[in-house]
């Protein structure tokens, strides 16, 4: 009796998680109100080149210096694109469900040592989290990783032995999440160290060993960018030494215009938002609790707590800069929390924080793809494009979308071959879309327009809300 009991919470416990993950952090308004961005668009142009048979030995394009990771991402989500027919949300869709398979293993793991209303409490506070829902709601190789991390960290802390196998299973999965965006790399490697020179069983020799293992294991998940390298010149790395070199190669100088070194040390207030709620209590609390913890706990407790207040006062940039360290924190204080007495208290306050301050923001009605797909294939099929020496520019209210990855996506996807972003010189084709509605296009300027040329207006074409305008170069 007692056991059909058990199981009978856990069934209804994983259930309603279940539910209340699936409709309040992924479903619920999810294809009006996914906010389609610039490098969601990118994303998709590459990802249906991948399916095509394009492949590719580099991911995204980072902000520093034209630097490029493993192209892990793109790999990982290529399938879902085409097996939807190359619908985008199937990207949306599979982000989500990796989140909610992800929390529904991690609470069953969490099971494992501790009561199942206790377990699915960590688990609420972990997924009311706005960072959290922000992730699981957009994919991305800023975003997508978060779960994985979440994995990565939970399993690490709970390691009571380490082998040269763990060592490298660890040291691989580092590399893939490092890959995905390397702003996770401190907190993966900050976690690994302080587990295995906590674990007392081993000497200082073998630990140095397994440590060395994983960091070798590590940069093995970089090998694609270094045969990338290999085959260009060491272009990458040239660029980090000179940024003019990467014009020559990707067209672009490399990194964002706003970056200097000197913006690394001012906090950016816009990005508090997205902090875990009670974030400044929880720190504390993780202080005052850790004094009743073992030295191990101590250590480990207090270390992170230093190394996350110290990150947050020198990082500067986008929000999701923060989520590895908020990802640090939270598994941190959720091993304090479940070694004592009152843990389901402190778990419904961290709750009721959360609640309270839910992004609704991120619910609103945003910019869509489908949308912009159907406006998209009316012109198309209204209008003959020319199927040669074909580039696209957009203009709209986000200045760094001019490229136009979105309809670069849509125009590929429908066949229509397109020279890529750093070769207007080379087009003899515009398509100028404008989402303003009616431009003064002669007095118009940008690079792109710039490095296209003279050209002569052959067609326009007034739709809903948008206006498109073909130029032929003169």
């Amino acid at each position: 009796m007692k056991y059909s009991s058990i199981l009978t919470s856990l069934f209804f416990a994983v259930l309603i998680f279940t539910l209340f993950f699936f409709r309040i952090m992924t479903s619920n308004r999810m294809p009006v109100s996914y906010n389609y961005d610039a490098d969601f668009g990118r994303d998709l142009l590459t990802m249906l080149r991948i399916n095509k048979g394009k492949l590719t030995l580099i991911g995204p394009q980072l902000s520093l210096a034209g630097l490029h990771t493993a192209p892990y991402y793109f790999y990982f989500f290529a399938p879902f694109l085409r097996i939807t027919n190359y619908n985008h949300n199937g990207v949306v869709y599979a982000n989500a469900a990796m989140y909610l398979l992800g929390f529904l293993f991690l609470l069953l793991y969490v099971k494992k040592t501790h009561e199942t209303w206790t377990s699915l409490l960590l688990l609420l506070w972990l997924v009311t989290t706005p960072y959290v829902i922000l992730a699981a709601r957009t994919p991305g190789n800023a975003f997508s990783y978060v779960i994985i991390l979440f994995w990565y960290i939970a399993i690490l802390f709970r390691t009571v032995e380490m082998t040269p196998l763990k060592s490298i299973l660890f040291g691989i999965t580092a590399g893939i999440v490092a890959n995905f965006h390397p702003i996770s790399l401190i907190p993966l490697m900050v976690s690994f160290f302080l587990t295995v020179f906590t674990l007392k069983k081993l000497e200082l020799k073998t630990k140095l060993f397994i440590f060395s293992l994983y960091i070798f294991t590590f940069i093995i998940t970089f090998l694609p960018v270094l045969i990338f390298e290999f085959r260009h010149n060491f272009v990458i790395w040239q660029n980090l030494k000179n940024p003019i070199r990467i014009r020559e190669f990707f067209g672009n100088n490399g990194y964002l215009s706003t970056f200097s070194v000197s913006n690394i040390f001012t906090i950016d207030s816009s990005s508090v938002q997205w902090l875990p709620l009670g974030l400044i209590s929880s720190l504390f609390i993780l202080i005052l609790l850790a004094c009743y913890g073992k030295n191990k706990d101590k250590f480990i407790w207090i270390i992170t707590t230093i190394f996350s207040i110290s990150f947050f006062l020198l990082n500067k940039g986008s929000p999701h800069y923060y989520f590895p360290v908020l990802v640090l924190i939270q598994c941190v204080i959720a091993g304090l929390i479940m070694k004592i007495t009152y843990a389901r208290l402190i778990l419904i306050f961290f709750i009721i924080l959360n609640i309270y301050f839910f992004p609704k923001s991120i619910y609103q009605p945003g910019r869509n793809l489908i949308d912009v797909e159907n406006k998209f294939n009316q012109y198309l099929k209204l209008q003959n494009l020319p199927k040669i020496n074909l580039n696209v520019i957009l203009i709209n209210d986000t200045h760094l979308s001019i490229v136009g990855y979105e309809y670069r996506f849509l125009l590929e996807k429908y066949n229509y071959p397109l020279q890529d972003e750093y070769s207007y010189n080379k087009s003899d084709y515009l398509l100028l879309i404008s989402e303003k509605g009616e431009i003064d296009w002669q007095h118009l300027t940008s690079w792109e327009l710039n490095e296209f040329g003279q050209k002569v207006l052959l067609n326009k074409y007034v739709g809903d809300k948008n206006v498109y305008y073909l130029f032929g170069k003169i």
